[in-house]
């Protein structure tokens, strides 16, 4: 009898176990469910709280803002965003910082927002010297391809004057793939574009034939990149923004 009641006891805590994981991942599930649903959208501030920068979220639904990091020196995330997070391909969002406190010359970091979990990482360092990243970025990532994303920086890398990086998700591996240069433009401070052609195009503010900056073209494929205008002063100068593919 005593064994009887027992197993009895046993089972009724086990089912009940059961119970209890079986709502706590339906919980999950539900809030999940809700924040993938509802009308968020995900940004930054330059400064904040902590007079770093902030990483927010803004619910067009509720018309509510919602803090998610105040951005500071010893946080470990980097700070001062000056650019924008863009949703890659395995459904989170990826943003550059332009400064930080941990990597090698404190020039910026790469981080990653999970909009399931809510939970902000830093993923990657930006890094100094003549084989170093390049650092400082001022624009934001495009993925260029699948788990792969491409941004420019302004200062830093062999020229002192910028780069054009990697970023490998899948390898989590921030790679400097060229070296900016005064012929084909260099202090880049926009962001690049993946064209219908499947090549990057960004905008240089500085160097060219005229020193007002110029046109290039990134090839993904060939890791080539190619000089295609120069501003003169009559067509405009110093660009500091974007391309759009009209």
């Amino acid at each position: 009898m005593k064994i009887g009641l027992h197993c009895l006891i046993r089972k009724i805590e086990s089912s009940f176990k059961n119970i209890i994981a079986l709502s706590t991942a339906l919980l999950l599930t539900v809030f999940s469910f809700a924040r993938l649903h509802a009308q968020l959208l995900l940004g930054t501030t330059t400064w904040g709280a902590s007079a770093h920068g902030s990483v927010f979220l803004y619910n067009v639904g509720t018309n509510s803002l919602t803090n998610i990091a105040n951005l500071s020196p010893g946080t470990g995330l980097g700070y001062y965003p000056e650019g924008s997070f863009i949703k890659a391909s395995n459904g989170k969002f990826y943003a550059m910082m332009s400064d930080g406190d941990v990597g090698s010359g404190s020039i910026g970091t790469v981080v990653e927002y999970d909009i399931l979990t809510g939970v902000l990482t830093k993923k990657a360092d930006f890094d100094t010297g003549f084989n170093g990243t390049g650092g400082q970025p001022y624009g934001s990532f495009v993925e260029g391809m699948k788990d792969k994303l491409y941004a420019m920086t302004p200062n830093g890398g062999a020229t002192n004057h910028g780069s054009i990086v990697e970023y490998d998700i899948a390898t989590n591996t921030l790679t400097k793939k060229i070296d900016l240069d005064s012929i084909k433009g260099w202090t880049a401070y926009g962001t690049l574009i993946k064209a219908s052609n499947g090549k990057l195009y960004g905008l240089m503010s500085s160097g060219g034939v005229y020193n007002k900056g110029t046109v290039i073209e990134y090839d993904m494929v060939l890791n080539t990149l190619t000089k295609k205008a120069d501003f003169d002063g009559i067509n405009g100068l110093i660009p500091w923004g974007d391309f759009i593919e009209a």
